[in-house]
Order: C-alpha cells, then sequence, then structure tokens
C-alpha cells in the first residue's frame, strides 16, 4: 500500500481577479495566436472547467514546470456526458506575456450567454504550496 502513494497538490479556490494565463475554474481559456475555443465535431463548442498553470503550482515529478493545461466539457444540455464530450489541452511552448489570442465575436456573444455558469475564481495551492500525498 505504501508503494502505491503518489505526490498530490491540495488545491482550493479564492475570490481573486484572474487573467487569460492563471490556474482558474471556468471563463475563458488562454489561447495562442492562432487557437481558438476548441469545437466539437458536431458543431457545439467545448467549455473550459479548468486550466492549471504549472507555473503556478508547487513542482511535482514528471510533470510539467510551466504552460497551461486545460480541461474542457461540451457546451450542451448534457455537458458531453453521453458522447466524446470531453476536450484536454497542453500549452508547452507557452510565453505568458503578450502570446494571448483575443477571442472572435462570435467566442465573446457565446461567453457573455453562459456567464450563469461560468465562475472564475483562482486556484491555489494550500499549505504554502507544499506537496501532500494521496493514500
Amino acid at each position: 500500500m505504501e508503494s502505491s502513494k503518489k505526490p498530490t497538490i491540495a488545491l482550493h479556490t479564492a475570490e481573486e481577479p484572474v487573467t487569460f494565463t492563471d490556474s482558474k475554474l471556468g471563463g475563458q481559456p488562454y489561447c495562442k495566436p492562432g487557437d481558438s475555443i476548441p469545437v466539437h465535431d458536431s458543431g457545439t463548442p467545448y467549455m473550459l472547467i479548468a486550466q492549471l498553470n504549472f507555473s503556478q503550482l508547487p513542482k511535482l515529478p514528471d510533470y510539467p514546470n510551466h504552460g497551461p493545461l486545460q480541461f474542457f466539457v461540451l457546451a450542451d444540455e448534457d455537458y458531453g456526458v453521453y458522447e466524446d464530450g470531453y476536450y484536454c489541452r497542453y500549452y508547452e511552448e507557452f510565453e505568458p506575456s503578450g502570446d494571448i489570442e483575443t477571442f472572435s465575436d462570435e467566442e465573446e456573444e457565446y461567453e457573455e450567454s453562459n456567464q450563469s455558469y461560468m465562475e472564475v475564481p483562482m486556484l491555489k495551492s494550500n499549505n504554502e504550496g507544499r506537496v501532500g500525498f494521496l493514500h
């Protein structure tokens, strides 16, 4: 049992302003120039459920040290439960200083119409960034 322990980071939310590149739940994802919010083959857009910016988190073995990892689900009434309704994206090449793509008018309109369930709290690691263990 002891050998199956894996290092983890416990996160909690904080009501603080966030940027496109911060770790967060929901809201608008970071996009490099030329990228946009992913769209399913059916034409339904995905919505961001979480973005983890590894440069803001404690370091874990075998995980990246920088760049955002994004988790999306289908923005439909079932949140993609009944089909391949999820999508993940990681930006290994990441320069947060200025390579942020602005959203198209259609994406901005979609975001505004779905604000009721799109909270944007910041994710923070616990215990000043100490790594915990999952048993």
